[in-house]
């Protein structure tokens, strides 16, 4: 994690920042995908930053309206709480938001929110 924090000092450039973030935790913990996902005021969001196995499973620029979790995770977001789920298949999520996630590959999943300009 040091390399990291480095890296990221020796830029001044958000998109140049994130970007090496998202290969790096990519990187430490061997996943196969890892994102940050911009939420839009409508509660809806895109996927601003990737780093992925296989090319042919990006996911970058798409917008994303899930409505089966939409205002839960914005107000976790914006509280800042980090969620984590070692296992989708037990964990305690609606189907729906289960359904979502298998739509994405995803087995587990971990959501650190980035807070920046947070406006009431």
């Amino acid at each position: 994690m040091e390399i990291l924090a480095l890296q990221t000092r020796q830029t001044q450039d958000l998109d140049e920042i994130l970007n090496t973030v998202v290969t790096k935790v990519c990187q430490i913990f061997n996943n196969e995908r890892v994102i940050i996902y911009q939420f839009n005021s409508d509660g809806s969001g895109t996927v601003v930053f990737e780093s992925v196995a296989a090319p042919q499973w990006s996911i970058i620029g798409k917008k994303i309206e899930n409505f089966c979790f939409q205002e839960e995770w914005v107000a976790i977001a914006r509280q800042g709480k980090i969620q984590t789920f070692t296992d989708l298949e037990t964990a305690e999520l609606a189907a729906c938001h289960k359904r979502f996630l298998g739509h994405l590959q995803a087995k587990s999943n971990l959501i650190a929110p980035i807070l920046f300009n947070i406006t009431e």
